[in-house]
């Protein structure tokens, strides 16, 4: 019986992914030049007035559910969790934060 590693699956998996990778000298690679390198997208932080924004109304649905917490241990809680404004696009980074208070501080 041969016992199977982490660094055993992983080294295979970046072995298939660099193996299905062309490399510069083959004909199908694409070259990369300035105008189409690709860069890792910029990961904008929350605003001040979006921190507090969002707080304040998380606050309010805290409150008519009986609890009330400082918003100051609210905004912390929000850049703890999802410091990045592009992590607010769906609506379950509000409920993740509202459930997380809700679970520390009943």
């Amino acid at each position: 019986m041969t016992e199977v590693t982490t660094q055993d699956v992983v080294s295979s998996l970046l072995q298939d992914k660099e193996d299905a990778m062309p490399t510069a000298g083959c004909a199908y690679a694409p070259k990369v030049t300035e105008d189409n390198g690709v860069s890792a997208p910029a990961r904008k932080k929350l605003s001040p007035a979006q921190l507090k924004s969002k707080s304040n109304t998380i606050a309010v649905t805290l409150e008519t559910k009986g609890l009330k917490i400082n918003r100051g241990i609210i905004k912390n809680k929000i850049m703890e969790m999802y410091p990045n404004s592009d992590d607010w696009i769906s609506g379950d980074a509000r409920l993740d934060v509202i459930r997380a208070l809700e679970k520390q501080h009943k």
